[in-house]
């Protein structure tokens, strides 16, 4: 077994390695739970990041010095290279922007570009923190939602217009989009984008699942790479953080073509105190985006195993997973169940821990998020004590 094989074949312990997942249960976990459970719930996988990372980040180690850093030109440049081999996006490196994360890149972007009680649009069911920044900046949550027809979500353009009212400011896309999985096409970016240029509202483009496409028959297209007019309205956020497991080391990147916006931003990041990066996670993050090419290939093999295994479980069950072309986190459609509760009911009947849909605003109830990048081992326990407890 080679060093990237070893990655993915075993169960890795991860109760003592300070990970929220696994050590740290509260507060998210309810406090009538008593027993362990099985964590299937945020999006943070159980695999070992790429070796390239793990190389790099123990020669820091060994050099032992921590000082103050900045992004170095080779970073941008290997950024810049992976953005063109992966998703045939030509971007410039001074269009970058490094930030501690992409949740915080959200919260700074709508305190720069929108005003408290401006409206920001989203397609619902969508990722919670994407809510929860809004309303903690005092701003309001303009909910469209897509519709689901069999087992994929469809967007109504006109439902989408219908909502934009002359105070919405920015729209959050999530491409592809989580929790359903859904890699748009570039007919809907097209229709996305040319409403927002009609009502001049910037678009803020979280893409950190852009090399997660689990399904190989459908294109993922960054949004802003489609036209200069959308690149010009429009902030892209990337991170190494899903597609090579490196949450923890909170490091990201902002893609702003425009000058105007992007100097804005960091006007805005430089009142903040947000202008240093991360040393580790600079490191990573140029390791990752050189060399962790081969580990991605074994991990997007090891995830379309693991769905085929879920698909295989579920199947009669009375659950039914939806959408799921990209991402590792399975939206399954419980309501078959018709529980009211379905995180309590899944830690209380299967000991199993899963994101409520309700957690992602409209169009969640009766569903859930399953995060399957974990052992097949574990995963297949998992599936089973569900299966069983339905």
């Amino acid at each position: 077994m080679n060093e990237i094989e070893h990655c993915f074949e075993y169960p890795h312990d991860r109760t003592s390695d300070g990970s929220l997942k696994w050590a740290f249960p509260s507060p998210w976990l309810p406090e009538n739970v008593t027993k362990r459970p099985i964590p299937l719930w945020i999006a943070d996988m159980d695999f070992i990041s790429p070796p390239a990372v793990n190389q790099a980040l123990g020669r820091m180690a060994e050099h032992g010095i921590y000082g103050y850093t900045d992004a170095p030109e080779s970073l941008r440049e290997a950024l810049a290279g992976w953005q063109y081999t992966h998703h045939q996006w030509a971007v410039k490196t001074q269009w970058m922007l490094h930030s501690p994360g992409i949740v915080s890149a959200l919260n700074l972007t709508i305190q720069t570009f929108s005003a408290p009680g401006d409206g920001v649009i989203m397609l619902m069911p969508v990722y919670g923190p994407f809510h929860d920044s809004v309303g903690l900046n005092q701003r309001r949550v303009v909910s469209v939602e897509l519709e689901l027809v069999g087992q994929d979500y469809v967007l109504d353009i006109e439902k989408f217009e219908a909502a934009i009212t002359p105070d919405v400011k920015i729209f959050i896309l999530s491409n592809p989009h989580n929790p359903i999985g859904k890699v748009w096409s570039r007919e809907e970016l097209l229709l996305l984008g040319e409403c927002c240029l009609r009502h001049n509202i910037l678009v803020i483009a979280d893409e950190i699942h852009q090399d997660l496409v689990i399904n190989s028959q459908v294109k993922y297209l960054p949004f802003a790479s489609l036209c200069a007019e959308f690149s010009d309205i429009s902030i892209t956020c990337t991170a190494p953080s899903k597609t090579f497991n490196l949450a923890g080391l909170q490091t990201s990147t902002l893609i702003i073509s425009n000058p105007q916006l992007r100097q804005r931003l960091h006007q805005h990041y430089l009142a903040c105190g947000l202008e240093r990066p991360n040393i580790a996670g600079i490191i990573a993050c140029e390791a990752a985006y050189r060399n962790g090419e081969p580990w991605l290939n074994a991990l997007l093999s090891t995830l379309r195993d693991n769905l085929r295994q879920l698909d295989l479980i579920l199947k009669d069950s009375g659950m039914q997973r939806c959408g799921g072309d990209a991402l590792y986190l399975a939206w399954i459609d419980c309501r078959r169940l018709q529980q009211v509760d379905l995180q309590h009911f899944f830690l209380e009947k299967s000991d199993v821990w899963i994101e409520p849909g309700t957690h992602f605003g409209r169009g969640g109830d009766g569903f859930i998020r399953l995060n399957y990048a974990t052992s097949r081992t574990l995963l297949t326990s998992a599936l089973r004590q569900m299966v069983t407890a339905t």
